[in-house]
């Protein structure tokens, strides 16, 4: 809508957004408006990933009916770091420990990983040490959200 609206009032510079507005609705909705409008969202396409044939190929023998998204590989990496901090502070145990959270915190911050995505590690905030982002652009017939090649 407002994409359509500023177009309507002679706005003709392109709009841009986060992932949210990375949306074949943010298309439809604003339709030849659309056109040229940029949305960044972390991580890659799901053909730019390192892992992604290995990653598919478990997705898909695992019997899926949906086709994964881009940010597949992402969770099931971030999962994988999860439950590698885990292991140490729950084995043996039958009930949380109090320090569970902090020791799962701390060996979040240690783990280094080779995760589907490529190396997977963490620096004392939490976040990842090696981000990715990829900017999409509105182009094409029909129109559609497409990675911007530098």
């Amino acid at each position: 809508m407002l994409r359509s609206q500023a177009t309507a009032a002679g706005l003709t510079a392109p709009q841009m957004g986060g992932d949210g507005m990375l949306d074949a609705e943010f298309i439809s909705g604003a339709g030849p408006s659309a056109a040229g409008s940029y949305a960044s969202t972390v991580g890659q396409p799901l053909n730019k990933i390192p892992g992604a044939t290995k990653f598919v190929g478990a997705y898909d023998a695992a019997g899926y009916t949906e086709p994964p998204s881009d940010f597949g590989p992402y969770a099931y990496d971030a999962a994988n770091a999860i439950i590698a901090a885990l292991k140490p502070v729950l084995k043996g145990k039958s009930s949380l420990p109090k320090d569970t959270r902090a020791k799962v915190i701390a060996g979040l911050q240690a783990t280094k990983l080779n995760g589907v995505t490529g190396p997977v590690s963490f620096d004392q905030y939490g976040d990842v040490v090696n981000p990715t982002f990829t900017l999409y652009t509105v182009s094409g017939s029909p129109l559609a959200w497409t990675p911007v090649t530098p």
